[in-house]
């Protein structure tokens, strides 16, 4: 009897810090932003933006005032990508470093809960109602591609190329 009060004491602990633990982290049902700039901003309301190409009927801008660290990672490079001039997703490429790689894949884990994996390659998402985050590292250069992507602009840009 004394083991299943320890036990169902332990569990009890052991459900409250862990829930605890969980509505303490950022929500992917809510709209995610880098650099101040939430998803699904219009780019007609956005500063310090520099157009870079057309890539699938996507808007490349880069921001001229861009974060070069991002918690103990080094950023090479950030991309906006816009649909209809809305923030359709942000791509964040760090610069080649398997020990920010492994940083990077942790912080997100932390974040926003274990990744799922994509086949056997260091390639992860984490998928909300409101938004995704996909993490794609190459496994000789070490340097990581994250993008993350607001779902219902995706919803129109799929749409889209489905009438094509």
């Amino acid at each position: 009897m004394f083991y299943i009060k320890e036990i169902l004491l332990l569990g009890i602990v052991y459900f409250i810090i862990n829930n605890l633990f969980v509505f303490a982290q950022p929500n992917l049902d809510q709209i995610f932003e880098w650099n101040h700039i939430p998803l699904q901003s219009d780019l007609d309301s956005l500063k310090n933006l520099k157009y870079w190409k057309t890539v699938n009927y996507l808007q490349v801008y880069i921001h001229t005032q861009e974060i070069k660290n991002f918690e103990g990672i080094d950023i090479e490079q950030v991309r906006y990508h816009f649909y209809n001039k809305k923030l359709h997703s942000i791509t964040i490429k760090t610069k080649e470093n398997a020990e920010q790689a492994e940083l990077l894949l942790a912080w997100l884990n932390l974040m926003f809960g274990e990744g799922k994996q994509i086949g056997f390659a260091p390639r992860y998402f984490w998928k909300g109602k409101q938004t995704e985050i996909h993490y794609d590292k190459n496994i000789i250069t070490h340097q990581v591609e994250w993008k993350i992507i607001d779902n219902t602009i995706q919803k129109e840009y799929e749409k889209f190329f489905k009438k094509m």
